[in-house]
């Protein structure tokens, strides 16, 4: 038996079903906002792992010979999936050790296309074009 002044509950009340959609509300705000950092931050890593690739793709080209140990100022790197979106250059110093350069190639993202174009340096020492290091012979 029931008690006198309650009624049977079937269902939920409007308070109940008002609460219960905005805490899925929120849930969904905040997966959604996980989800896009999530897709910024795979983006980012994309962006940084294309710029190392196409850094040692151009050192190991100056390294083979293929491009001069030269200074270059800016120019749109060789591949053709990445001409528009890439530019490179190169610097060459001198160090303290007697036949060595130091090679520095900056590969980055063409700032015009980007609002924070990605960016990587990577600098190699190697045997200068003068050098005597090799042939044991004077210049």
């Amino acid at each position: 038996r029931k008690p006198p002044g309650r009624r049977d509950r079937r269902g939920l009340s409007l308070l109940e079903v008002l609460l219960a959609l905005s805490i899925m509300g929120v849930s969904f705000f905040a997966i959604g906002e996980l989800i896009r950092v999530g897709a910024r931050s795979a983006e980012a890593a994309r962006d940084h792992t294309t710029a190392q690739i196409l850094s040692e793709s151009i050192m190991s080209q100056v390294s083979a010979g293929l491009l001069p140990p030269e200074s270059i100022a800016t120019a749109p790197v060789d591949d053709p999936q990445y001409q528009a979106e890439w530019t490179y250059s190169i610097s060459i110093q001198q160090i303290d050790q007697d036949g060595l350069i130091a090679v520095a190639v900056v590969v980055q993202q063409h700032p015009d296309l980007h609002a924070r174009p990605v960016r990587f340096t990577l600098v190699r020492w190697m045997i200068g074009p003068t050098s005597t290091l090799l042939t044991g012979t004077e210049v």
